[in-house]
């Protein structure tokens, strides 16, 4: 917990606000003695964010918690002045407006300083907040309804945050206020602006093999979804590659894409490149509950739609030697859930297999029919293996075999020229970690074969590994165990050979090699060397949305399989996960882990926040912080309180002036084990 106490406060302990979740302070001269004004980085009006069914397919019957999500739409407006379904619609686009929730984020401009009453009239429910206090509200579900607040305004700047939530029925929300800059006549509030900027985060996928899949949640707002949505209008409310479409329940999909709730009124598109090596006719497959169907090169080649159950199509298509654009749509209206897609032909030796996609980002580059040669697997990259590293991927328990890391991103991702590793300390010096324990990798290469023939391939390991060829698994050495060799052959025609590497260690010493022999060694055993890999290789970086708040980073298991005992180094890590936040002030490790949508157990974590404190009136502030385990608050670089070691919950403060203007402040917070919270607050005038 974070908070302040001083002039701006009138004195009271209250959550410390951030008037920026991404830029520095700009500092304002002590002889300034004028309103200091909102930071506006918007145009004059109000920036409103849209949330369709933020609660599921569930009715809404009070705002609902909206930390963690992300809007579907975000446009500025002029004033808060929507007064039936119609006027509604128009902003937002939805055929019906109903289960919807919205805010407003905007500036009052005062020129002369007096008592004003704040309005909201809606159906269903509203609040006005000023200045973070609330003023007006019309709570619940009723037909419009008017709630007024009154508040003494100084002359300049007053944030306004308005929050609103419809749902079913006639729709209806104005905001209006009066006093000495209205001639005390009631009008619509206008905004003089917005700090950060008024967009929706598009989520994208990381650039590399697999399928891009991205997801659109009640895409026809509360209506149901009975055919294919047009998604091409929408704002996903999420993307991930994934290796294959192969998602045989609602269960597995919601766990994918981290979805709350039921698996009811979703859409989903899967974009991709196929790359067919042996021309030839293929059967191309998708089975799904509901709709799916399959795109080749802009062309439907499979068509499984509508409202069923689990249900197989399939269609006979000639494809030639090359790379072919393919797509998948699929939606789920209620009940069960599933989508695979397949494929057999000469490539699969005539078994059904799911289908591979070369890149997940990249359209098809076509090959001319007269191309006879073999055909290369693209490479981004350099020559060399992409190796991807996940630190203690379970949390702080043990790991016996190779764990799922669907949806996870690696702490660390680095090109290697081989796969040699035959001790801890060999590890430690690519990924950095003092403990080379409860760690997960994967290898991405390819191997080009100059002479076609039989080749056998090895992996020797401590603890688990396997190597995949061309998708299918040639040799492993499972489970835990010191070094042991697993191989297996496979007859490799001449050309590129896509190669996957998995392995983990758990504890203890670790080794790991790749090795293979056969025409192209002289039959000699020897290191696998790898041409490139496609995609690039690198960890995506989570970003806060710039926009007032505090920006927080977190970061699992930072110290690997180590306790967290003190502050760790976070400025030469990669954070798991990013978000903004209004306050610091999470009372408890179960409403951390739902903020972050966090997995089991809240151990093991560090997070910062950082933001912008605007300071309004000089004078001395008291700042606190409490928190389960350590926490320390910084003030322009310096630091400012020191709630650090670990302990249970536990308050810290400090006296400090502040001078009138923008203050950088960032807070350092870690967890290692047991309860968790972690507050800011500050008091003053």
């Amino acid at each position: 917990m974070v908070r302040y106490q001083g002039p701006d406060t009138k004195h009271r302990l209250v959550y410390m606000p951030s008037s920026s979740s991404c830029k520095a302070a700009k500092f304002v001269s002590r002889k300034h003695i004028a309103p200091v004004p909102i930071k506006r980085d918007g145009p004059e009006g109000y920036c409103s964010r849209w949330f369709y069914s933020p609660i599921g397919s569930h009715g809404i019957s009070s705002f609902p918690d909206l930390r963690g999500m992300e809007p579907q739409k975000a446009v500025v407006v002029s004033m808060a002045d929507w007064e039936s379904d119609r006027a509604f619609t128009k902003v937002v686009g939805l055929q019906h407006f109903d289960r919807v929730a919205m805010t407003l984020d905007g500036i009052l401009n005062v020129k002369r300083a007096g008592l004003y009453t704040l309005c909201t009239r809606s159906d269903d429910g509203s609040h006005i907040f000023m200045d973070g206090d609330v003023i007006a509200q019309a709570p619940g579900l009723h037909p419009p309804r008017t709630g007024c607040g009154d508040k003494y305004l100084s002359r300049g700047d007053h944030s306004v945050y308005v929050i609103f939530f419809e749902n079913g029925g006639g729709a209806f929300e104005t905001v209006t206020y009066r006093g000495p800059d209205t001639k005390d006549m009631l009008v619509p509030m206008p905004s003089a602006g917005f700090p950060g900027v008024c967009e929706v985060a598009k989520p994208e996928c990381l650039c590399g093999s697999g399928w891009c899949s991205r997801w659109y949640f009640n895409p026809n707002g509360a209506a149901q979804v009975r055919d294919f949505p047009k998604t091409d209008r929408l704002n996903p409310n999420e993307a991930k590659t994934t290796e294959f479409v192969q998602f045989h329940s609602d269960g597995q999909l919601s766990h994918f894409i981290s979805k709350a709730g039921r698996f009811d009124r979703v859409a989903a598109t899967f974009t991709g490149v196929l790359h067919i090596n042996m021309p030839g006719s293929y059967k191309l497959c998708t089975t799904s509950d509901d709709g799916s169907r399959l795109f080749v090169n802009g062309k439907v080649a499979v068509n499984n739609g509508g409202l069923h159950g689990a249900r197989t199509r399939c269609a006979d298509k000639f494809l030639r030697q090359g790379e072919h654009d393919v797509r998948t749509e699929f939606f789920e209206n209620g009940g069960g859930a599933n989508i695979l897609v397949r494929y057999q032909g000469p490539d699969t030796k005539h078994r059904l297999v799911y289908m591979p996609s070369s890149s997940s980002c990249k359209a098809a580059k076509f090959v001319s029919r007269k191309h006879i040669a073999p055909v290369p697997i693209k490479r981004d990259g350099p020559e060399g293996y992409c190796s991807r590293w996940f630190y203690s991927p379970i949390g702080s328990h043990g790991i016996s075999s190779f764990p799922d890391l669907r949806g996870m991103e690696p702490q660390k991702a680095v090109v290697v020229s081989m796969a040699d590793w035959e001790s801890d300390r060999a590890f430690t010096k690519v990924v950095g970690l003092q403990h080379f324990d409860r760690v997960a990798m994967t290898l991405d290469g390819i191997l080009n074969v100059k002479r076609a023939g039989l080749y056998t391939l090895c992996t020797r390991s401590d603890d688990g590994s396997h190597i995949f060829m061309d998708g299918d698994v040639i040799a492993q050495a499972p489970g835990l165990h010191p070094p042991r060799t697993g191989c297996g052959d496979k007859y490799l025609s001449r050309g590129d050979h896509s190669v996957y590497v998995i392995f983990f260690e758990n504890g203890g010493g670790a080794f790991e090699t790749v090795t293979y022999r056969g025409p192209d060694t002289k039959d000699m055993l020897v290191p696998m060397p790898s041409a490139g890999f496609p995609g690039v290789c690198e960890v995506a970086k989570p970003e806060c949305l710039c926009g007032s708040g505090w920006c927080s980073r977190w970061y699992f298991n930072p110290n690997g399989a180590a306790q967290v005992r003190d502050f760790p180094k976070t400025d030469r890590l990669n954070p798991n996960e990013a978000k903004t936040t209004e306050f610091v002030q999470f009372h408890s490790d179960g409403q951390l882990s739902h903020f972050i949508s966090k997995a089991g157990r809240f151990d093991r974590v560090a997070a910062t926040f950082t933001g912008v404190l605007h300071i309004n009136m000089p004078g001395s502030y008291k700042l606190c912080t409490t928190s389960d385990d350590g926490s320390r608050l910084f003030v322009n670089g310096k630091v400012a309180v020191n709630n650090g070691g670990l302990h249970g919950a536990r308050t810290r403060c400090a006296d400090k002036f502040l001078r009138q203007g923008e203050h950088d402040v960032r807070t350092e917070f870690f967890e290692n084990g047991g309860g968790a919270n972690i507050l800011v607050r500050y008091q003053g005038p």
